[in-house]
């Protein structure tokens, strides 16, 4: 809550993952906001999250993987929701 009170977007709109060894990347939309935030475990079976709804934050933890990020540099530039 701190880290997204200091950056600047909702904590309670951020969307967590379950995620698992595999291929599976999901698109994550307005409908999955705060999905994982109340202990349900977040979106199951995912090996990664994709979003482009602005404003949506997206979370994924990582132990023995290396996490890859991508930016779509002809979507624009990045857009920060306060």
């Amino acid at each position: 809550r701190l880290f997204a009170e200091a950056v600047g977007y909702d904590y309670e709109k951020t969307v967590l993952s379950n995620q698992v060894h595999g291929v599976k990347i999901v698109h994550v939309t307005e409908t999955d906001a705060g999905h994982g935030m109340n202990g349900e475990g977040g979106i199951k079976d995912a090996d990664g999250l994709i979003t482009d709804v602005c404003g949506l934050p997206i979370m994924t933890f990582y132990a023995d993987c290396v996490p890859l990020f991508f930016y779509d540099i002809q979507a624009g530039e990045v857009q920060y929701a306060a």
